[in-house]
């Protein structure tokens, strides 16, 4: 009897009986700007074509940075932003960032970036305060963080490429997000603890 229960696990462990992992036919697979993976680490690099962009640090200055573009071989090199760039995501023609510094520099010291791959048309699409931001084909999708009576407030906000039609799409206080396909992944608390949660962008 155990010789055959034996045989019986083993045979299954070896079927082809493996969950269906196939996308449904219907579902839209959005066209992102950097990896989930990459993003989790603060995206200071991305690339696109030949080129890569990312974040170089100026060791002379306090806080101080840049957003350069160079070949996959480190050659030809050129800088298109000076500013300190994390979240990098390359879409198209167009460069999004969240923008980091200190707000004695200039009143543009936070905030969603985004800028031409020549380095042209640099301007601010989101003023909110951006602690994580994905874009996802005709979405930016960011962790906003803000202060409201003295309590700390996080909401997941989207809105589009140029910054109109923003919404707020989750009030719950989450910790981490990413996209899946055409849906957004988010663990949130709750009250029997942290909870996963998905719904569509």
């Amino acid at each position: 009897l155990f010789t055959l229960l034996l045989c019986l696990m083993l045979s299954g462990c070896g079927s082809d009986n493996s969950p269906d992992t196939t996308e449904h036919p219907d579902a839209t697979e959005y066209q992102m700007g950097n990896t989930n993976s990459n993003l989790s680490q603060g995206g200071y690099i991305t690339a696109s074509g030949e080129w890569i962009y990312r974040l170089e640090i100026l060791d002379e200055k306090e806080l101080g940075a840049q957003l350069v573009k160079t070949k996959k071989d480190g050659s030809e090199k050129t800088v298109l932003a000076e500013d300190f760039p994390v979240a990098i995501q390359v879409l198209d023609e167009w460069i999004y960032y969240v923008r980091m510094g200190t707000a004695s520099e200039d009143p543009d010291a936070y905030g969603i970036f985004r800028i031409k791959t020549d380095g042209s048309s640099r301007s601010r699409v989101g003023e909110d305060m951006a602690v994580a931001m994905t874009v996802a084909d005709d979405w930016i999708l960011y962790k906003r963080v803000r202060m409201i009576d003295g309590t700390q407030k996080v909401d997941l906000v989207r809105c589009r490429l140029d910054g109109s039609d923003k919404e707020v799409i989750s009030e719950e206080y989450f910790f981490d997000f990413q996209i899946s396909g055409d849906r957004v992944i988010y663990n949130a608390t709750a009250d029997n603890g942290t909870l996963l949660y998905s719904m569509a962008i």
